[in-house]
């Protein structure tokens, strides 16, 4: 009947592939003990796949965006110089063995291979993901393939000129140990590392922009994409960056007096321009470029900063086991013992989002960043708001009734790109505190029961989500809910007892 037109998307059957890949590694390591007190590691190592072929030919790629359609071959051609180099120091400066300077640096590379590159390299219909179209009067009770003829299609693009570059990683450290008393330790150390070649996203079926005189791109509300053969294409890339700057502390107790005891804490910074493609990407940070000409543009916080992270755990055996003498009151009071673990970070980075395409570039895969408004912190997660339209003024910040100021945030000019940068905001930290009661009861040689009553997230600490970030409907009005948590994460207190036989 006759009636509203329904989009209705198919994906095509996808086929069995039959993929090859082969793995060739060699290395050369050796230790040089340059004096009792130096010691050095060198080596370098040297791996690469193949380029990926499907055994009956069903592999392909778009090359290059503007192609009327896929090119027959390899998806991509692989990389082969990836030579990785490796240091290592270890030195003792007095020869007492109390101090340690340990010194590494090494290049490693994470390779591409399976589902990162597979999904877009058929040949067949497979590789083109989807069609839609717009029925007027939908053939119930199926649509059968045929009624797709002719829709938009929407595939792939792997790499810059059919390559892929390996990603990239630097890792470098040093660290300082040293021996303050007989059972007591403190390491101190500096960790770094830097990622080039990282794979990132693209929507490349974008609307072709013109510029404003101020050097912006612009782009109207209707007209011409990049290929118009093609609904939507993917772009995959190696072409990011990132960089890791890490303090970690770390004190520990051996086991003395009943007593065992250690601290770690570490104070960190993680930027990049996009966040590697396949990890979880729940921080509303899509994994696609926001402005696929200028990635500059997305160099921020990355998705898995966390700027401050420490961890306490320690082990006490309850000092009347000793005294006891062998018997009923040895077997129940003694080898009691308790464990306890408290972990507490800081909160990770996450995006605000419009909620719609107020750019109008035609981007599907991910919603605009809007403006920051003037005088406003790009992180406004602290003090009260002073209130807008749609928020109440005088609510205070940095709580689950308002995480962050949704009045920070203001539509950019329609048509062009939002001014507020990549994971500005931080999202509430985390604190646990886990306990452990153990007994452990002698039987005979050999054979001993031990009971343990567990307690997980004992102070029954709230630990909450992400915020609603989504600040604009699509009409241009704020939302109610944004800034606004309303669901925990992790456990509540949870209690578990347990016995168990050890022969």
């Amino acid at each position: 009947m006759a009636g509203t037109p329904t989009r209705f998307t198919f994906t095509p059957p996808t086929f069995e592939t039959a993929w090859r890949r082969n793995l060739f590694a060699w290395f050369v390591q050796d230790d040089f003990r340059v004096s009792p007190k130096l010691t050095l590691n060198l080596g370098v190592r040297h791996e690469f796949f193949t380029t990926p072929s499907e055994l009956g030919g069903r592999s392909g790629n778009l090359i290059h965006v503007t192609d009327p359609q896929i090119t027959v071959g390899p998806p991509f051609n692989s990389t082969k110089v990836t030579f990785s180099p490796r240091f290592g120091l270890a030195w003792d400066p007095s020869g007492s063995g109390k101090t340690s300077i340990r010194l590494g640096a090494g290049l490693f590379y994470n390779y591409f291979d399976g589902r990162t590159w597979y999904m877009g390299a058929g040949t067949t219909s497979a590789s083109l993901f989807s069609s839609s179209i717009n029925v007027p009067n939908p053939p119930w009770p199926h649509i059968v393939p045929s009624n797709f003829a002719g829709a938009p299609v929407s595939t792939y693009s792997i790499g810059s000129d059919n390559s892929l570059k390996e990603p990239t990683v630097m890792h470098y450290n040093l660290e300082v140990q040293r021996e303050v008393l007989s059972t007591l330790s403190v390491r101190v150390g500096y960790i770094g590392s830097k990622g080039y070649h990282m794979g990132r996203l693209v929507a490349e079926n974008l609307r072709i922009p013109s510029r404003l005189p101020d050097g912006r791109l612009s782009f109207p509300a209707s007209g011409p994409v990049v290929n118009s053969r093609f609904q939507d294409i993917s772009g995959l890339y190696t072409d990011a960056h990132y960089l890791y700057n890490g303090l970690q502390t770390v004190v520990q107790k051996s086991l003395s007096a009943g007593l065992m005891l250690s601290g770690n804490y570490t104070w960190s910074k993680a930027l990049s321009d996009s966040d590697e493609v396949g990890p979880a990407q729940s921080n509303g940070v899509a994994p696609t470029t926001y402005d696929r000409t200028n990635l500059r543009r997305d160099w921020g916080l990355s998705t898995f900063d966390q700027r401050h992270t420490l961890v306490v755990n320690g082990r006490y055996q309850l000092p009347w086991d000793k005294l006891l003498k062998a018997g009923l009151p040895k077997r129940l009071l003694g080898g009691w013992s308790i464990n306890g673990i408290f972990s507490a970070s800081s909160g990770q980075p996450f995006n605000i989002n419009t909620g719609f395409n107020n750019s109008r570039n035609n981007d599907s895969q991910q919603t605009d960043r809007p403006d920051l408004a003037p005088g406003f912190s790009n992180n406004p997660t602290s003090g009260v708001t002073a209130g807008c339209q749609g928020v109440a003024p005088g609510q205070k910040l940095g709580t689950p009734a308002l995480w962050f100021d949704p009045c920070a945030f203001v539509l950019q000019t329609p048509g062009t790109f939002g001014n507020l940068g990549r994971n500005t905001v931080v999202a509430p930290g985390f604190q646990q505190f886990n306990f452990t009661l153990l007994k452990n009861t002698a039987i005979k040689e050999g054979t001993n029961l031990e009971f343990r009553a567990e307690f997980f997230n004992l102070l029954n600490h709230a630990n909450f989500t992400l915020p609603a970030r989504t600040v604009f409907n699509a009409n241009g009005s704020r939302t109610g809910a944004a800034g606004v948590i309303t669901t925990t994460g992790g456990d509540n207190r949870q209690i578990q007892l347990g016995l168990k036989l050890n022969f």
